[in-house]
């Protein structure tokens, strides 16, 4: 039985899409007959172990600037204090704010040499890109080839901010981490054609994935959970409404001019929603709460009519949510924030079906969900989007990679 060491900075008992992308793909590494060690960061409480074929290490801390930013409160009056002290280590460190992390990774590894030294293959995965470094290094000191698995792009994902230098140290800084990987997986045909580009890199090193569904999150029923008392279609989103890739302010105007729906929206990132619910006067309509744990947010999925879905500004990346909500068979109301006809998430979503297409106008938004009632909540073929079916690609590489090194 081959032996995967799984670098991942994200896994649970902590929360959130990293956690749950990550989580997934040790469990098909599992599933698929390996035997796997994940090395991850420190936590509070452990998990509960699913298989005997897994070991979970995790370093004594979490690096020297987390370490200080835990001594800040998380409660007022000092909140605007942490908050300013994590934006800063975010966008000050290269190339993240958890490249302290590699440190405690290091000495992790010496304390386990014995263990690591027989691992078959070293599998990275990020975010954050620190976890590359993390793999890199110890592929060096055990002599192992090591695998990077993206979910975002580096270098080019527009939400990081970068002047000329830091852009030419990041851009050589992956440069020579994906020439020493043995492959490397992508989000996208998008993204495997521009690193391609960008780095040179062959056909036969650059695969493609996707995320996929845990089966786990099917609906267990068909029955519909639209309210007879008040008629409403209720509708939900929940994650991140970053203005870099998002704008909800479209369709909280369209919300005025729609009746017999309701919106709750589940974020924690963007404070100016508050303020646009009540000066639209959507109080009644709208209904905002602060950002939930996933396995909670899975269930309200769930007890909704419909899954409201906000695209990124660019084609290339595919949010974790989408196959979350495709195991729902639910309608999908997708507001396409680009372009591009090569937009990944539309793409899954036309193999989908159960959706509706919106700019993110106004004018869109209220004539397409104004016709709701016409469209049918018809039941997809979703078991090709289950994490089993997309992540084969990860087992794929895997397998030439130690198959060449047995050779």
């Amino acid at each position: 039985m081959s032996k995967i060491l799984v670098v991942s900075y994200h896994y649970p008992p902590y929360e959130g899409s990293c956690s749950d992308k990550n989580k997934k793909i040790v469990k098909k590494l599992l599933n698929s007959g390996f035997e796997v060690i994940v090395l991850t960061k420190n936590a509070i409480s452990e998990i509960d172990q699913f298989s005997d074929n897994l070991t979970i290490i995790r370093t004594a801390k979490n690096g020297i600037l987390h370490k200080s930013m835990d001594f800040l409160p998380k409660i007022n009056p000092e909140r605007n204090k942490r908050s300013k002290y994590s934006k800063l280590i975010s966008d000050s460190l290269i190339p993240d704010s958890t490249i302290d992390w590699l440190c405690e990774a290091k000495k992790c590894f010496k304390l386990n040499y014995e263990l690591f030294s027989n691992v078959d293959l070293i599998l990275s995965i990020s975010s954050p890109y620190s976890a590359h470094l993390v793999s890199s290094y110890i592929s060096k000191k055990i002599d192992r080839p090591f695998i990077m698995v993206y979910g975002d792009p580096w270098i080019y994902e527009p939400k990081r901010k970068r002047g000329f230098l830091r852009y030419r140290l990041e851009k050589t800084m992956e440069n020579k981490l994906v020439q020493e990987a043995a492959k490397i997986l992508l989000i996208t045909d998008w993204n495997k054609e521009k690193y391609q580009e960008i780095y040179n890199l062959p056909d036969n090193k650059v695969y493609t994935y996707h995320i996929g569904f845990n089966p786990e999150y099917r609906r267990t029923t068909s029955k519909s959970v639209k309210s007879e008392m008040n008629h409403k279609l209720n509708i939900i989103y929940g994650g991140s409404l970053d203005e870099v890739h998002r704008n909800p302010e479209p369709f909280l105007i369209a919300m005025k001019q729609l009746e017999h729906i309701h919106l709750s929206i589940y974020n924690s990132d963007n404070p100016k929603i508050a303020s646009m619910i009540e000066n639209y006067g959507l109080s009644d309509k709208v209904s905002l709460f602060p950002i939930i744990a996933s396995s909670e947010f899975n269930e309200l999925l769930n007890q909704s009519d419909a899954l409201l879905l906000f695209g990124n500004k660019t084609p290339f990346q595919v949010p974790g949510k989408l196959f979350n909500y495709i195991a729902t068979e639910k309608t999908i109301i997708y507001v396409k924030n680009n372009n591009f006809d090569n937009d990944g998430t539309e793409e899954i979503l036309e193999e989908y079906g159960n959706y509706i297409l919106v700019d993110n106008s106004v004018s869109s938004i209220v004539d397409k969900l104004s016709q709701y009632k016409q469209i049918s909540n018809g039941v997809s073929q979703i078991n090709k989007f289950s994490y089993e079916k997309t992540m084969q690609p990860i087992i794929d590489a895997i397998g030439e990679v130690i198959g060449k090194t047995n050779e």
